[in-house]
């Protein structure tokens, strides 16, 4: 579900415009299925960031992977590790795991930075007990 408000600038009194809440990707069913809107499968989704060029980066922390969904049509693919395969290894899409990834992040070049915070690998960054993974676009 997205929400959006539809007020020009930020104001500390209530805006006197409406919000909407409507659903960009999934159905609320739990599963993993890349798809379009709908058709769409999350499990546990727990942290999201969006790019400059409106991409939405989900942690799907139960699916052990990370996602994304496109601006404007709300199409969900994978973008690294395979959906419902724990893990930890370090590597290009389908071949990186992950283990109940959760905190999504970009840095000052649009890098996109994930906390994984079921992995036990020793010999990485770690932060707050979470493994970082910089993945380049």
């Amino acid at each position: 579900m997205t929400a959006t408000c539809s007020c020009p600038t930020p104001t500390t009194t209530p805006c006197a415009r409406s919000h909407s809440v409507s659903t960009l990707a999934g159905n609320g069913q739990k599963g993993f299925a890349d798809g379009v809107g709908a058709a769409a499968r999350f499990n546990q989704p727990c942290g999201i960031v969006v790019d400059a060029q409106g991409a939405i980066f989900v942690a799907d922390n139960a699916n052990h992977c990370v996602r994304q969904v496109a601006p404007g049509d709300g199409a969900v693919t994978t973008l690294v590790g395979v959906g419902g395969e724990a893990g930890s290894a370090d590597g290009q899409r389908a071949d990186a795991r992950f283990n109940e990834p959760c905190g999504l992040a970009l840095d000052v070049d649009g890098n996109l930075i994930i906390a994984d915070v079921g992995s036990t690998v020793f010999g990485k960054p770690q932060i707050l007990c979470a493994l970082l993974y910089f993945f380049f676009f």
